[in-house]
């Protein structure tokens, strides 16, 4: 009889990742126009 294979529990690494690259996007969409204000760009073709 074969043995059972053993398989490694699931310790939600993957979903950790997911949720860390989410945060990381979400945070973006604000963190970069202030950015980009703080290099020097600015003007009315940001909003465009």
């Amino acid at each position: 009889m074969s043995e059972p294979q053993k398989s490694e529990p699931q310790n939600g690494r993957g979903a950790l990742f997911a949720g860390g690259l989410a945060a990381i996007l979400a945070s973006a969409c604000c963190l970069g126009p202030l950015v980009l204000i703080a290099l020097g760009f600015s003007g009315a073709w940001i909003g465009n």
